[in-house]
């Protein structure tokens, strides 16, 4: 996706809560150009759309969930739950099962919405240490 498709989306998203451009202070994206270019970038529409005192900030948290997953990457015994976590997720997503978790979820909770389980999240680039 662009800077413009993902800026727009952004201005969308925020028009139903109202939201005062002039009173948002800041912004935090990933260091990726798309999202932090100063021209072309996400955080520079986003400026030039009205959200002038939107400050960009790098988002720390993503370096963060880099060294975590390395670290987590080189523990046995951090390797082996996230390990066993993707497992069950695949195991219990198989059609057959998944059908049977949401039907027993409807017979025992027949007035609450069937909970998913989620798949662990995964970092998509590969940290350099």
């Amino acid at each position: 996706m662009d800077a413009g498709t993902i800026s727009e989306k952004l201005i969308e998203l925020l028009k139903p809560f109202e939201v005062d451009p002039l009173k948002c202070v800041g912004q935090g994206y990933d260091g990726a150009s798309v999202m932090s270019g100063i021209h072309g970038g996400v955080q520079a529409r986003m400026k030039g759309a009205g959200y002038r005192s939107a400050t960009y900030v790098h988002y720390a948290s993503h370096r963060l969930n880099l060294v975590l997953a390395a670290t987590a990457e080189r523990r046995p015994l951090m390797k082996s739950f996230f390990d066993i976590l993707d497992l069950t997720y695949s195991f219990m997503n198989g059609t057959k099962r998944h059908a049977v978790f949401i039907d027993v979820q409807d017979e025992r909770y027949p007035n609450v919405q069937a909970l998913e389980l989620a798949r662990s999240c995964s970092t998509r680039w590969s940290p350099v240490l």
